[in-house]
This record gives C-alpha cells, structure tokens and sequence, in this order.
C-alpha cells in the first residue's frame, strides 16, 4: 500500500490521536531499514525530510559528517531543516521530518533542537508541522505524542 503524504493531518488535534495508518507504516519502515543497516552500535543522528519509508521521496542530512569540534546551533538546525524542505517539496506538498538514532524513541535535547528547527521551518514555509524520532526501539510522534516501542523488530 503506498504511503499518502498529503493526507490531511491536523496538528490541532489533541495528542492521543492516533497516528494515521500510513504513517505508521512509515515510520516501521524506516526503523527496520535502520536495524537492516546498522544491527547494533552507535547510529549517528539524521535527519530527515520528505514520506517516512520512501527514501525516493526524502532527503537527509547526516550529523556524523559535522565535526566534533563543531556544534550546530539553532539558526544551523533551522537552515538544515528548511535545506531539507526546499529539497522535497517538489516530491511531497506536505513533508514530514524525522530523525533516526540509537537509543531509545524518548525525546531528548538534540531531539528537541531538531523539534524546534524544524518547527520554524514549516512556519517559514507555511507547511504543517510534523515531527518523530525513529530507533531500532520504537517511535515517537510529535505533535500526537503517540509512542510506538517493540520488543523485538522483524520484517
């Protein structure tokens, strides 16, 4: 079944919504390319922007090429984020942004920046604002706030 990014999503919509079908089955999809790609270790975060599970409607950018030495502050995050949408708005009139990781689907700081970044990006561009984390653990969904974890991820 293809993926429908320009289903209709409510941000408004109060946070025990229930993620649509179609994006849920994105997001699967992107954590068990990620468990196909990187089984175990550190998997540096991405970011990305475009249809969760259609990698020919997304682009990424890859925190591992920054230097350690070098941090990203907002205004980097913000123009990552808005980069990533010019990228994909051809493909995909309503891009959603995720980023995968290791560890747990938990919101955590950079995943916060991230939050943030992209948020401004989608008020710059006047899109809807879609966000979740991806790890081999599970997902988290912003702005629903749904929570998606397994014990044990198989194809």
């Amino acid at each position: 079944m293809p993926l429908d990014a320009n289903a209709p999503l409510d941000a408004s919509l109060p946070r025990d919504t229930t993620v649509p079908r179609w994006l849920r089955q994105g997001l699967r999809s992107v954590a068990l390319d990620l468990k196909a790609r990187r089984a175990r270790g550190h998997v540096s975060p991405v970011l990305w922007a475009g249809v969760p599970g259609e990698e020919a409607r997304a682009a990424a950018f890859d925190t591992g090429v920054v230097p350690r030495r070098q941090t990203l502050d907002r205004s980097d995050h913000l123009e990552v984020a808005l980069a990533l949408a010019h990228v994909v708005r051809p493909l995909v009139r309503a891009p959603i942004f995720w980023v995968t990781r290791s560890g747990t689907p938990d919101l955590c700081d950079p995943d916060l920046s991230w939050l943030a970044a992209t948020r401004g990006a989608c008020d710059v561009l006047d899109l809807e604002h879609q966000f979740a984390v991806v790890t081999r653990e599970g997902w988290h969904h912003e702005p629903s706030g749904t929570v998606h974890r397994w014990k044990r991820l198989r194809a």
